[in-house]
């Protein structure tokens, strides 16, 4: 059964996410998700573990490329909610399963590396587009202090959105983002090379870079990127509002460096994250929940969850 399969990242379908980071209160996980996926090509016993975020009531965001491996989908993908560990098995837990997955309609094209400087790690193509929508079948609820929760999303151009967030007139711009706190959340390689039961976070700067992609530098030098939660979510403080700002999708470095069999030495070695920008991507998500009759899922996710009209 795969809710009993050990989890195990394999190369080159490796995931990443929080390396020595700072634990994280429940309240501040409700919209995290930990995203398990079952490929057809992987031995019996092993799956891939990555991260998601709600964005409608049974919609999750995560990385295209935990769900595909460039030519084949999982099979099946169990969805833990409620910011919990997909090792826990407390009454507070909430898993579903689901077969019903979308990916970004550009995913998996060639990309250029965006700067002759930065080296991106396993593939280039791992960037703004490296994403997939998954459908639950059985929607949330919206409570007010506990329980899952659709994140809040962030204002849009009026021209890239269908009109549901009232301040289309004022997005936000690539230079609050630059100074913004901003923070990724996941669950993360210990010191002691297994998962954390608690969700761990690490701070980042954002910045564009000069590319489509958005970069995260972590602000404590300590925390890293490493394997176990792509697809996981990076939120930004912007205008007193914890906003979603995309999902992890790679780690990166501006150095040459020497790859290492030891996971947690090589995770040590990368400068930054590489974040697809849910701002960028808003219109061909939309686009994605229209052909599956969700037209106005983004709009009531926001009004019933965040009270936003």
């Amino acid at each position: 059964m795969l809710l009993n399969l050990l989890i195990t990242v394999l190369l080159p379908a490796i995931a990443f996410g929080v390396l020595h980071g700072v634990p994280t209160s429940p309240y501040e996980t409700r919209s995290l998700v930990s995203v398990i996926s079952r490929f057809p090509n992987l031995p019996d016993g092993q799956a891939m573990i990555c991260g998601g975020v709600i964005i409608t009531q049974n919609t999750v965001l995560t990385a295209a490329h935990c769900v595909n491996d460039g030519s084949t989908f999982s099979s099946l993908v169990v969805v833990t909610l409620n910011g919990a560990s997909p090792s826990s098995y407390t009454n507070s837990v909430i898993r579903q399963s689901t077969r019903a997955i979308d990916l970004h309609s550009r995913y998996a094209q060639e990309s250029v590396s965006p700067s002759p400087k930065m080296r991106i790690d396993f593939q280039t193509a791992r960037g703004n587009e490296d994403m997939a929508l998954l459908y639950l079948p059985k929607p949330i609820e919206c409570k007010p202090y506990q329980g899952p929760q659709v994140a809040r999303l962030p204002p849009m151009p009026g021209n890239n959105t269908p009109p549901f967030f009232d301040p289309t007139k004022s997005p936000i711009t690539d230079i609050e983002l630059e100074s913004a706190m901003c923070v990724a959340s996941g669950w993360g390689l210990t010191r002691h090379g297994t998962y954390s039961d608690t969700p761990q976070s690490i701070y980042l700067r954002v910045k564009r870079e000069g590319s489509d992609d958005l970069f995260g530098f972590p602000m404590n030098k300590a925390s890293k990127a490493c394997k176990g939660d792509s697809g996981s979510p990076v939120y930004c403080y912007i205008r007193g509002i914890k906003f979603l700002i995309g999902v992890m999708t790679d780690v990166g470095t501006y150095r040459d460096i020497q790859r290492s069999a030891d996971d947690e030495m090589r995770c040590e070695d990368y400068d930054f994250v590489v974040i697809s920008d849910i701002r960028a991507n808003m219109g061909e998500i939309q686009r994605i929940l229209d052909q599956r009759g969700l037209h106005d899922g983004l709009a009531n996710g926001q009004k019933l969850c965040h009270n936003v009209v």
